[in-house]
């Protein structure tokens, strides 16, 4: 059966590239299951049970009052990341860091290594956060399943020693690709997360492209096609002025993004040392998620069911950034609290609302720069400006702006490698090395380069 499945995955030329077609598959294939559960859960809980009014702005809603379930929802999300903190520190202890920063140091502390343990634990415990309201998102777990699926069959299979690191991004990419359903800023990501500067892991990317869009042709075929941001955009920005304004987003955008890692980590540090037994933090933690919930919906699970640009097109754009703050003060309290979950996908809500609140502010396309302000903040702030641009592009289906938004997102990079190098943290996974080259997995390459110049 072991040389059966190496034939079936390993059997053409070169071997990565059936690995990744395989293995794209197999992981695609698990993180869609992990998925429909979660948002299944997720959905019959906030929608159908709760009624939360999600299509409502931040603010005293007298109509959960009036609809008792509502009222439960604090109570809801205290029991999820307290269920998630007792996975994570009692029937799985031991496992370490289970976010993309863990993916990020097994790439170049490791070997690429995973534990299956891990994976497990972190899929049960994202659906406790996620599903019952934490303020969250599901693609670090998406990604690290994939990964870690991909290495423990690479591995079974007997994958060379040299290859596993390739083999953890292919998952990866196939991860991060059933879970949004952008293979192609899913490809990038993969290999652009690894690093602080523009450094990509190159010469693993083609194989990243094909796990990603193999992953993709098979959640598509189970769950339908179209990114869960998709909005219907009429025409792109056309005029010469706009672009003036969607280079001042990018500045603004720019300078969030410097700041987001720092406030994050802050919060987070501030959480965690509250001096409380761990299970009566995560408790407390989720009580208070779930009352910023309840004045302001938006900030929900990962989104998907939570956050609708249309619906926000009626707020304010003091409301709107108020919203993507709240959304950033619960992200950090829910993994700071103990829950399970990702930066992504908040990332790129907060992005949108800053880019809806500075359309209303100064009277721009509402649509259109939303969707452009979507891609700067986590652009910037996890160092990752080639893959959101495209991820974005795919997510809504705004492919005539990705000129505006290429530059916005190129100034928001700028400034925040310029500002966010001087603040105590730079990027919001704080396990990148600075350079390819400062990274312990291409030590041997410096060594080789070395002996042969002395030659």
């Amino acid at each position: 059966m072991r040389r059966l499945l190496r034939w079936l995955i390993a059997g053409s030329t070169p071997p990565l590239m059936g690995y990744a077609i395989g293995l794209g598959a197999l992981a695609g294939a698990v993180v869609t299951a992990y998925d429909v559960i979660l948002l299944r859960i997720g959905e019959w809980l906030a929608v159908d049970w709760l009624r939360l009014p999600f299509d409502q702005p931040p603010g005293l809603h007298p109509d959960i009052l009036l609809h008792p379930p509502a009222i439960w929802f604090p109570i809801i999300t205290a029991i999820g990341l307290s269920a998630s903190w007792l996975i994570m520190n009692r029937a799985f202890s031991g496992v370490g860091s289970h976010t993309t920063d863990r993916v990020i140091d097994a790439f170049h502390n490791h070997n690429g290594n995973l534990p299956m343990r891990l994976a497990i634990a972190v899929a049960i415990a994202s659906i406790f956060t996620v599903a019952f309201g934490g303020a969250a998102g599901r693609e670090a777990q998406a990604g690290l399943i994939g990964a870690a699926v991909a290495v423990a069959v690479g591995r079974r299979i007997g994958v060379r020693p040299a290859d596993l690191r390739t083999i953890m991004l292919i998952g990866l990419a196939a991860g991060f690709s059933s879970a949004f359903k952008t293979p192609l800023g899913a490809a990038f990501i993969a290999v652009e997360i690894l690093y602080r500067d523009l450094s990509i892991e190159s010469d693993a990317l083609i194989y990243t492209i094909v796990a990603a869009v193999v992953a993709y042709v098979l959640t598509g075929s189970l769950t339908g096609w179209e990114g869960e941001f998709r909005v219907a955009v009429a025409t792109g920005l056309n005029q010469p002025g706009d672009y003036v304004w969607i280079a001042l987003l990018g500045v603004v955008g720019g300078f969030a993004a410097a700041l987001m890692p720092t406030v994050f980590f802050t919060i987070r540090k501030i959480v965690a040392g509250i001096p409380l037994p761990g299970l009566l933090k995560a408790f407390g933690g989720g009580l208070v998620v779930g009352v910023l919930g309840l004045i302001a919906p938006v900030i929900i699970g990962d989104g998907s069911f939570s956050f609708s640009l249309q619906d926000a097109a009626a707020w304010s754009g003091w409301t709107l950034l108020a919203a993507g703050t709240l959304r950033l003060i619960a992200l950090s309290i829910t993994l700071g609290a103990g829950g399970v979950g990702g930066v992504l996908s908040p990332s790129l809500i907060i992005g949108a609302l800053l880019g809806a609140g500075f359309a209303h502010l100064f009277e721009l396309p509402f649509l259109q720069t939303a969707i452009v302000g979507m891609g700067t903040l986590f652009a910037g702030a996890a160092r990752v400006p080639i893959g959101t641009l495209l991820m974005v592009s795919e997510l809504t289906g705004g492919y005539e702006l990705m000129p505006a938004a290429a530059l916005a997102v190129a100034i928001s990079y700028a400034i925040q490698i310029v500002v966010g190098e001087r603040l105590p943290y730079p990027s919001i996974h704080g396990e990148q090395p600075p350079t390819l080259w400062s990274s312990p997995a291409h030590q041997d390459e410096i060594l080789a380069a070395g002996i042969g110049l002395l030659q």
